[in-house]
C-alpha cells in the first residue's frame, strides 16, 4: 500500500493574554457603554455593534448600521471620512484577526476625539495636545513635582501625590505603606469618590514594569474630567447591593433576610465526564428548597450568556465555606486562621455573587481583572484546605489534587 501524506492545519480559537493597555481601554469602554463588566478580549468587538456605539458616544455622530453583523469595513470608512483614523493596509484583516494592536489603535483614535470635544472642539485632539493639557493640570495640582515631559506621568510618587492633592480628604495613607499599598489606597479613593474603577494595576506599577504611556494618559484624564464635572450628578455602572454595603461596613445593622441570596447554581458531570449544568435551586419560605430543572439548550441564544447571568446573581461560594474565609482573609490582609468563620464578613461572603465579590475588590483599589483573578483563586480551592491551615490562602494542597481538579472544573463554568 502506498504511503499517503496528509497536511493538517490546526486552527486554534484562542487569543494571547490581553496586554495591560487593552485592560485599561476595556474599563474605559465599560464606563462609556454602561457594560456590566469590561471585555476580557477583543473577541466581542467583532460584530461591530460595540464599535458603532463607541463612535456614537465619543463623537456624537451616527455611523451606518453594521449590516451584516461583522461588517467592519463600513465603520472604518466612516471613521476615515470623519478624520478619526487613516486605515492602513491590512488593518481590516488585523481587526478580524482580533489583533490587540489594531483594536487599540482604533479605540485610541476615539479616545482622542472624545478629548477634543471635552476641550470645546469638534475635532480630535492630537496625542501631543492631550498630553500637554494633562501635564498642565498635573503641574497645577502638584506644583512641587518635576514634570519635564509625559514620562513623568508614569512616576508612581507623582500619581499618588496627584490623587492626594485632588482628593484632600484622604487621610488613610502613611509613610510606612509600601509603594503598592500606597497606590492601591489612592486608586481605592478615586473609585469610592469618583466612581472610576482602577485602570492600572498597582502591583504591576509598583514593581516598575514598563508601561504604555497611554495607560496613564487615559486613567489620569478620566480623573481630571470627572473632577471637572463633580458638580453634576455622577452615577456608577456598578450599583452597590445590600450585601456589599454590609461587607464593606460590618457594623451596619441588618437581618439575614436582607442579605440572603436565593440563587444557587450547582454543576454535575455527565456519563462521559463532561460538565453539565445542574439544577437552579431557590430557597423559599420555611427554608424549603424548590428545584427547577434546566431546560435543554436551544441553538439560538438570546440576551446575555448564562455564565454572565450567573455571575450577577448566584452564590459564588455556595457549599465552599473555606473559599469564603480565604476571600475575607485576603481582603483584610490577614492569615485565614485569624478570620472568624462565623463573623459578619464571612456570612455575607457566602451569600455574594461573583459580580459582587469583584465589586468589593474594585473598592479596595484592585483592577477588575485582579479582582476577578483573586475571587476565582479562592473559588477553585477544595473544601479540605480549610481556613485553619496555612495553605488555605494559597493554592489547593497537593494531597487533595483529585478533589481540587474536580472543584476547578466545576468553578470554571462560573467564570
Amino acid at each position: 500500500m502506498a504511503n499517503v501524506s496528509v497536511d493538517v492545519t490546526v486552527i486554534r480559537n484562542e487569543l494571547p493574554p490581553a496586554p495591560p493597555l487593552w485592560d485599561t481601554m476595556a474599563i474605559w469602554m465599560q464606563q462609556l457603554l454602561q457594560d456590566t463588566e469590561p471585555l476580557k478580549s477583543t473577541r466581542k468587538m467583532l460584530d461591530g455593534e460595540r464599535l458603532r456605539q463607541l463612535i456614537i458616544t465619543t463623537t456624537g455622530l451616527t455611523p451606518p448600521e453594521v449590516d451584516p453583523p461583522g461588517n467592519l469595513m463600513g465603520l472604518l470608512e466612516f471613521m476615515q471620512q470623519q478624520s478619526l483614523i487613516t486605515p492602513t493596509d491590512g488593518m481590516l484583516d488585523e481587526l478580524h484577526d482580533m489583533s490587540y494592536d489594531a483594536w487599540t489603535e482604533v479605540l485610541w483614535s476615539l479616545f482622542l476625539r472624545q478629548q477634543g470635544r471635552a476641550n470645546g472642539g469638534e475635532e480630535s485632539a492630537s496625542q501631543e495636545e492631550t498630553v500637554t493639557i494633562l501635564l498642565e493640570w498635573v503641574r497645577n495640582k502638584c506644583p512641587e513635582a518635576n514634570l519635564p515631559d509625559a514620562s513623568a506621568l508614569k512616576d508612581q510618587g507623582i500619581v499618588v501625590q496627584l490623587i492626594r492633592n485632588s482628593l484632600p480628604e484622604d487621610q488613610a495613607s502613611s509613610k510606612s505603606e509600601s509603594s503598592e499599598d500606597s497606590l492601591r489606597v489612592s486608586f481605592e479613593r478615586v473609585y469610592n469618590e469618583l466612581q472610576i474603577p482602577p485602570m492600572i494595576s498597582a502591583e504591576r506599577f509598583s514593581q516598575g514594569e514598563d508601561a504604555d504611556e497611554r495607560e496613564f494618559v487615559m486613567y489620569l484624564t478620566e480623573i481630571k474630567n470627572r473632577l471637572h464635572g463633580r458638580e453634576e450628578k455622577i452615577t456608577t455602572v456598578l450599583e452597590e447591593s445590600m450585601r456589599e454595603k454590609v461587607f464593606t461596613d460590618p457594623s451596619i445593622e441588618f437581618s439575614f433576610d436582607m442579605i440572603e441570596n436565593t440563587h444557587v447554581r450547582t454543576t454535575t458531570h455527565g456519563a462521559r465526564g463532561e460538565l453539565v449544568e445542574g439544577e437552579t435551586v431557590e430557597m423559599h419560605e420555611g427554608g424549603k428548597k424548590e428545584s427547577k430543572k434546566k431546560k435543554k439548550k436551544k441553538k439560538k441564544k438570546h440576551g446575555k450568556k448564562k455564565s454572565e447571568r450567573r455571575s450577577e446573581h448566584h452564590k459564588y461560594f455556595h457549599d465552599n465555606p473555606d473559599g469564603a474565609v480565604n476571600f475575607v482573609a485576603e481582603y483584610e490582609g490577614i492569615p485565614p486562621t485569624e478570620v472568624d468563620p462565623d463573623g459578619v464578613r464571612v456570612t455575607v461572603t457566602k451569600e455574594m455573587s461573583r459580580y459582587e465579590l469583584i465589586h468589593v475588590m474594585l473598592k479596595k483599589g484592585f483592577t477588575w481583572q485582579e479582582g476577578k483573578k483573586h475571587t476565582h483563586k479562592h473559588h477553585k480551592h477544595n473544601h479540605h484546605g480549610g481556613h485553619g491551615s496555612d495553605g488555605g490562602n494559597s493554592s489547593s494542597s497537593s494531597s487533595s489534587s483529585s478533589s481540587s481538579s474536580s472543584s476547578s472544573s466545576s468553578s470554571s463554568s462560573s467564570d
